[in-house]
């Protein structure tokens, strides 16, 4: 039988007054009903889907509690389907079950009215060093640049006046008591993706820490929102630190959201798995330009760098420019093998890049690229990672497109 744990229901940045951290506090006599600082609520057919028909709610707390659980259903009347009195003078581990086995669909409400003065504790297992050998990375975090977007809500959202990024140093920095939520356009992971095309089906997160937080990882899906699992960051340095989750959802996104208890710096990090690859990758990029030098200079000095920088990818990408104005030298695209070719059009330079690459024997997939694409090296990175671990050889990925006077909307 599954222990949850009540804490990761728990929204711990809401602005409840008896809630403190990691710790809620409830007085004598006074019913508390859990959703008022919930994430979301918790559906009934989500939750029968993640952990069967039976489970068992389970709470670091001292006191005396009365615990009641219920479902509520738009039309019908309320359901009583679990109570159970816990007492005790010391902090301790108490559990009751649940049996969802006659309920398909619904809201389950929790209830606790404090018999005496009680406190519930969240309990949470400390974060440990991360050794990088044992894991392959998925996603490294991005970072907003002045160079390509610096639209921050894409990339990460703040809480509190004192969390903010810096694009001087490239850190996130906290504030005891603020928070930085990643469950962003650009370092939520897609867990629907990966589940269905890839066989990924364990997932971790390390994050590059100095300080004292609180860290979560946060499932969005259709049924709301709900946290997987929390850890303590413990930090007195710069520090890798290994957030395991294990099995996770087939459906919606995760996020990691990381609650300062001290002054915090957020260096970078990424989500990873210890699953073996299905495929070996060697990617080809092809870029065609005609006449916009500046443009596909730019391109390829920014990839050539990021790519040769890749402990992993380095010496499986490689970038060919295809010049159909005849107007570019080799040293103007360093980093890149340049094609001079007849202006045959867009269509007719990518073929030309496809063909070059078939050529040349071992390459397994071709990125095709304008010569304007302002592109995050990650996301193609994120792309190698995919294909790496692809069930399908045959799987394409095609990518969104952000106008660069509109960054903050998908059009494409």
């Amino acid at each position: 039988m599954c222990n949850i744990n009540i804490f990761q229901y728990i929204n711990i940045s809401s602005g409840e007054m008896c809630l403190f951290g990691d710790s809620l506090y409830l007085q004598k006599g006074k019913w508390f009903k859990l959703d008022k600082i919930q994430h979301a609520p918790l559906n009934v057919a989500s939750l029968k889907s993640s952990f069967g028909n039976n489970f068992k709610i389970y709470l670091c707390f001292t006191g005396n509690i009365l615990l009641r659980a219920g479902v509520s259903t738009e039309g019908k009347s309320f359901t009583w389907i679990g109570e159970k009195t816990l007492s005790s003078r010391n902090t301790e581990h108490g559990s009751f079950s649940l049996d969802l086995s006659r309920i398909q669909s619904g809201t389950l409400e929790i209830s606790l009215l404090p018999l005496e003065e009680s406190a519930i504790f969240a309990d949470f297992p400390l974060a440990q060093t991360f050794v990088h050998e044992k894991h392959e990375e998925l996603y490294s975090f991005l970072s907003p640049t002045y160079e390509l977007c610096c639209e921050e809500p894409l990339y990460y959202r703040f809480m509190g006046e004192q969390a903010y990024y810096s694009f001087e140093d490239g850190y996130v920095h906290l504030a005891t008591d603020t928070g930085v939520d990643l469950l962003t356009y650009f370092n939520s992971f897609s867990a629907v993706k990966w589940q269905k095309y890839t066989n990924v089906d364990n997932l971790s997160a390390w994050l590059d820490f100095k300080g004292s937080a609180i860290a979560e990882i946060v499932h969005l899906s259709e049924a709301g929102t709900h946290t997987l699992s929390h850890w303590y960051l413990q930090a007195k340095e710069r520090t890798a630190l290994h957030l395991p989750l294990g099995a996770y959802p087939v459906e919606g996104i995760l996020g990691i959201r990381i609650l300062a208890q001290g002054p915090c710096t957020l260096y970078g990090g990424g989500w990873l798995t210890d699953v073996p690859e299905t495929q070996k990758v060697r990617l080809g990029i092809g870029i065609t330009t005609f006449k916009r030098e500046d443009a596909v200079k730019a391109a390829v000095a920014r990839l050539s760098k990021a790519i040769s920088a890749h402990p992993l990818y380095k010496d499986a990408i490689t970038i060919t420019v295809v010049d159909n104005g005849r107007t570019l030298d080799t040293e103007d695209v360093t980093g890149a093998t340049l094609i001079p070719n007849k202006n045959l059009g867009g269509t007719g330079g990518f073929m030309r890049n496809l063909i070059h690459y078939q050529d040349l024997g071992g390459y397994t997939h071709c990125l095709f690229m304008d010569d304007d694409a302002s592109c995050e090296s990650g996301s193609i990175f994120r792309s190698m990672a995919f294909m790496r671990h692809a069930t399908d050889e045959k799987t394409a990925i095609s990518g969104a497109m952000l106008y660069e006077d509109i960054q903050f909307l998908q059009w494409e």
